[in-house]
């Protein structure tokens, strides 16, 4: 945290165990700088330990915090999920304590119930409560502090300028080679017939697949069971719509709901797959793809964009970028 806002913050950890026992944890933050951590033993009988965080320009590494006095936990040893969670939240719960000020043990405790109730909250709940306890010139103060800071000073960006630049590098090339595919599938391949029928390759559920694949990797919605069982979903609960109910409003209606059934059922849910649905009820020139709209273009033309997201994670593992 340090090395990502670029100040030195100091923590203050009190062991609850009894002197001297084995007390440790580990944080393994995905900064682009070193974080060390220099304890020094504090002497009483309250156990306190004093730590303080620095940061120094070099590569990404673990941070490895003795509270307890024998021996550090090294990350090796933990398993690789228990490694993704602690990263997960020491950046989640060190972002929420912008004060900087001494953390105790009981605060941090307290910052990290505060944080977890604030984001199982649904989003209404939280825009109405944000008003309520607002007046209308406090709204509009806040307003435009927030997009100053999010469009101008770029305090909620999502990674640092190597991953944007990458990301930006990935869908472009994805899109390239998407339309490339294109290019020979309607000229070329068995599909032709139906493309000079006037059935288009390039869906506009592409746009939010690819937004998902380039910009958030981690999302538990791209999991190659969401990608490939939601499209298939999507596609097929459109399809059987418009069969039974022809392009009406209750075919979209009936696409739509049986779409998002299927999809919390299986335990699939995949934004895109929703937007296959739609489309097929929308638009007349995809029925005379008939079934196969279903593998192709709509889970086709999925995993050609997922290939290439699987190329540019690989590119950001091997820059480092986080």
């Amino acid at each position: 945290s340090a090395a990502r806002h670029g100040r030195v913050m100091r923590v203050s950890l009190v062991s609850v165990a009894r002197p001297g026992a084995d007390s440790q944890c580990v944080f393994a933050p995905s900064t682009s700088k070193r974080c060390q951590v220099q304890a020094s033993r504090a002497r009483g009988a309250t156990g306190r330990r004093v730590g303080r965080v620095c940061a120094s320009s070099a590569e990404p590494s673990p941070v490895k915090l003795d509270v307890g006095g024998r021996k550090s936990l090294d990350g090796s040893s933990l398993a690789k999920a228990d490694r993704e969670r602690y990263d997960s939240l020491f950046y989640k719960y060190s972002s929420a304590n912008e004060s900087g000020e001494f953390l105790t043990v009981d605060k941090f405790r307290q910052l990290m119930s505060d944080v977890d109730r604030e984001s199982s909250r649904d989003w209404d709940e939280v825009f109405f409560d944000c008003c309520r306890s607002r007046s209308p010139l406090g709204l509009f103060r806040d307003l435009s502090s927030v997009l100053r800071d999010r469009l101008i000073a770029g305090k909620a960006r999502r990674g640092s300028s190597k991953f944007i630049f990458l990301s930006a590098l990935g869908i472009f090339s994805g899109f390239l080679v998407l339309c490339l595919v294109c290019d020979f599938m309607v000229q070329h391949s068995f599909f032709s017939k139906f493309h000079t029928l006037g059935a288009p390759f390039i869906l506009g559920s592409f746009g939010t697949l690819s937004i998902l694949v380039f910009g958030q990797a981690n999302s538990t919605n791209i999991r190659v069971w969401n990608v490939v069982l939601g499209h298939m979903i999507g596609a097929a609960c459109g399809l059987l719509s418009v069969k039974l109910l022809g392009y009406t409003a209750l075919a979209k209606a009936v696409a739509m709901s049986s779409t998002l059934v299927a999809m919390l059922w299986s335990g699939a849910v995949h934004p895109p797959g929703g937007a296959l649905a739609l489309l097929m009820v929308q638009d007349p020139k995809l029925q005379v793809l008939g079934q196969w709209y279903v593998l192709y273009p709509a889970l086709f033309g999925g995993l050609v964009l997922y290939f290439m997201g699987f190329l540019t994670n690989r590119l950001k593992k091997h820059f480092g970028a986080n």
